[in-house]
């Protein structure tokens, strides 16, 4: 629920769309991962994801992965 609430709003053309965070995009695919037995690509893509998310609140994804 908290991944909702966190949402961004980005406009695109006429329209506005609802875009989840990083932060919860890189917790998803952890989550993804897992249920995958460890899916290299989700992990590959949270590795991306951390390594350009320079202003990202780790504190934030520390305390959903844990």
């Amino acid at each position: 629920m908290t991944e909702f609430a966190r949402r961004q709003v980005r406009y695109l053309w006429d329209g506005q769309f609802p875009v989840a965070t990083a932060e919860d995009t890189i917790i998803a695919k952890l989550e993804w991962s897992k249920m995958a037995g460890g899916s290299s690509r989700q992990l590959e893509d949270v590795r991306e994801l951390m390594a350009v998310g320079q202003s990202l609140d780790r504190d934030y994804i520390k305390h959903w992965v844990e």
